[in-house]
């Protein structure tokens, strides 16, 4: 290996271990609780030093944020378009949102964090953007192929699949969220209750009548 190579690696390495101790920061702590001091602390490393790879609090988060998309949209490539049991597979959609943030809670935090805080939001540089944006639209792309099958089949009534998946996760994501805000989170069995009963209801509103 070259010297190029070698500093290359370096470089990836210490990169690489700000946001894995920046995660577990976060994780532990709470994002708005954790400094960029505590950051340079937990990895030893000076401030310009942790400047040289982000620009901000808010860009090492928002890594932490597309890793989440990531793990969700990963979760999401086991829907089955072509499924013989339509409801089923339409249930279990709702069903990957409860589970994602059920075994992935604090990548479940921080997914939606930026989507109740602006101004972080409009720190995170356009490029990690748009791989947030990349990783939201394979997440959706089973989704709406399912969607899309079942208005084909005559099982749904024919409308704007993409506005409906939108709006379908919102309000999932907005019973999830309701109960991490009254401190519920423990109740897990209420919130998939809640959540599945949900996906019951809107699948009836798109059925073809």
């Amino acid at each position: 290996m070259g010297t190029k190579e070698r500093r290359q690696r370096e470089l990836e390495d210490r990169r690489r271990a700000i946001l894995e101790k920046s995660r577990d920061l976060f994780f532990e702590r709470g994002y708005e609780s954790v400094s960029v001091q505590d950051i340079c602390d937990a990895v030893e490393y000076g401030r310009s030093s942790v400047y040289a790879f982000f620009s901000s609090k808010e860009e090492i988060y928002a890594h932490i944020y597309v890793e989440a998309m990531r793990i969700l949209a990963d979760m999401f490539q086991s829907v089955n378009p072509a499924a013989s049991d339509f409801d089923r597979e339409f249930i279990k959609c709702t069903q990957i949102l409860f589970d994602f943030y059920k075994y992935h809670r604090n990548y479940f935090k921080a997914l939606f964090y930026f989507s109740t805080n602006k101004l972080a939001y409009s720190k995170i540089p356009p490029a990690i953007r748009a791989l947030k944006e990349a990783e939201i639209a394979r997440a959706g792309m089973p989704v709406m192929a399912l969607m899309r099958s079942g208005i084909d089949a005559g099982h749904l009534r024919e409308f704007d699949v993409q506005e409906v998946v939108l709006l379908c996760w919102a309000t999932v994501v907005g019973i999830i969220m309701s109960f991490i805000h009254k401190e519920m989170e423990t109740e897990e069995e209420t919130v998939e209750r809640h959540c599945l009963r949900h996906a019951e209801i809107y699948l009836e509103g798109l059925k073809a009548k």
